[in-house]
């Protein structure tokens, strides 16, 4: 009677410790779904400018919002114009805050373009930003292909001389400059519409009766402008005019050539912080290869007429000790004189004392 009794104890009391157990039932607790106020448009703004054609690289776009309600909203993606927007789950501040949205890709096209956004249970309309035009890109300089070094000396013409050169990138029309040599005076003899064609032929004669009627056995300076839709230029001689592109026209012969006008090439022009001594060289030539000398002319602050500096130089470079006060403005030129006598001078250049 014990026994059987204390078997049915045991079995009562089993369902006690296995059924009555913590955890049962249903969860607790619910998720609120993400809530804001959007202004019309939305209030965003984008941490670079965004260029047509340039791949962002760690961009974002910021959504500035106000009555958040702490509330969760999804991850999404948008994509506009090859950007695409990528929005990571996450919870709404309660009050006012901001939406951090990484923008990857590449803009298509320039122009305002807009999208809607879902934040939970919030529209936000009118997402908009802005993607600027690539800027056209500056041509690269052109380069001479005739008259060259080779024929400097004496270019053979018969009533007409043919430039020619060859292009450089990002080209839409090209300018054609001559200056007259040594007297400095520069004309725009032509501008050539067609990147297909790459010369430009002038006239020539004995006695020419305008700038842009070369005259025969005198010396002259060529370059070649390129230019695009923007006006932006590169020359074919970008530091100052490249020996390559002087030369004699043939005519009558002369017992003597006047030497070109020397190439200056340091100090640059406007250059700053040149430190004493000064080394001034410069790149002279003749056709007849008689130069004798060289004259270095200064002009130093509170002068207004240029002084010949020191003895007759022959051969580059050669140094000057500045006694000028830091920041001082000194100008410069060249003065070439062959066995004859015959001179030229040099442009012009500056640079600012150390």
């Amino acid at each position: 009677m014990n026994k059987n009794f204390r078997i049915l104890l045991g079995f009562i009391a089993l369902p006690i410790v296995v059924f009555v157990s913590a955890g049962c039932g249903p969860k607790g607790g619910t998720t609120t779904t993400a809530g804001i106020t959007c202004p019309t448009p939305a209030n965003v703004t984008v941490s670079t400018t965004l260029t047509a054609g340039v791949a962002l690289n760690g961009v974002t776009l910021t959504l500035n919002y106000t009555g958040g309600n702490g509330g969760e909203y999804a991850a999404t993606t948008f994509t506009l114009n090859g950007i695409t927007g990528t929005l990571s789950k996450g919870n709404v501040a309660n009050g006012n805050g901001t939406i951090t949205i990484p923008l990857t890709g590449t803009p298509t096209a320039a122009g305002t373009f807009s999208a809607s956004l879902t934040i939970g249970n919030t529209t936000c309309p009118a997402i908009s930003f802005t993607v600027v035009a690539a800027p056209t890109p500056i041509p690269t300089s052109p380069v001479l292909t005739y008259p060259t070094a080779a024929n400097a000396n004496c270019v053979s013409v018969n009533n007409t001389l043919t430039f020619t050169w060859t292009l450089g990138v990002n080209t839409t029309n090209v300018d054609v400059y001559v200056r007259q040599l040594p007297n400095g005076v520069t004309t725009k003899v032509g501008n050539v519409v067609s990147t297909a064609t790459q010369q430009f032929a002038i006239p020539t004669s004995t006695n020419a009766t305008s700038a842009t009627n070369l005259q025969n056995a005198q010396p002259y300076r060529v370059w070649v402008v390129s230019k695009n839709a923007t006006a932006n230029t590169a020359t074919s001689d970008t530091s100052s005019a490249s020996s390559n592109s002087k030369f004699y026209l043939s005519g009558p012969a002369k017992t003597a050539a006047v030497p070109f006008p020397a190439d200056l090439t340091a100090p640059l022009n406007n250059a700053t912080a040149v430190a004493n001594p000064i080394s001034f060289t410069w790149v002279g030539s003749d056709a007849d290869n008689d130069i004798s000398y060289y004259e270095l002319w200064l002009q130093l602050p509170g002068q207004t007429v240029f002084s010949k500096n020191g003895q007759n130089i022959t051969a580059s470079p050669t140094t000057y000790t500045s006694a000028q006060a830091s920041g001082s403005i000194i100008k410069w030129y060249i003065r070439t004189v062959d066995a004859a006598g015959n001179s030229s001078t040099s442009d012009v250049r500056s640079f600012t004392t150390q």
